[in-house]
């Protein structure tokens, strides 16, 4: 077991999307659980497509969350502090045989 180090606060987002003030849809989805301590770390990976000429940018995020937090693979999950927000494809317990363990969310965005 580690020490859990929060960096940053997150929001987890409901897959779907919500419903702004002038009733358009934004894809942001509803919220179900705000300002979660978090240990956010990125890592990112480049990628060309020859066909295309395109490059993007693969941004995977490793997010440490408190144990017993509820995130399940079609939510997404957004860093308070700026907004950033990125797609939930993995969600581990870290658990022992004597502690549960933390949270653990892999996320990716894709830019270009």
């Amino acid at each position: 077991m580690s020490a859990f180090l929060p960096n940053c606060r997150v929001t987890i987002l409901d897959a779907g999307a919500a419903v702004d003030a002038n009733g358009d849809e934004v894809a942001d989805g509803v919220p179900v659980a705000e300002h979660l301590p978090a240990f956010w770390a990125q890592k990112d990976q480049r990628t060309y497509d020859p066909v295309s000429g395109r490059r993007s940018i693969i941004r995977g995020y490793r997010v440490r969350l408190r144990p017993g937090t509820v995130v399940t693979e079609d939510q997404r999950i957004r860093r308070e502090s700026d907004g950033l927000t990125a797609q939930v494809n993995q969600v581990d317990e870290q658990a022992t045989l004597s502690v549960a363990g933390d949270v653990v969310v892999r996320a990716i965005a894709i830019t270009r």
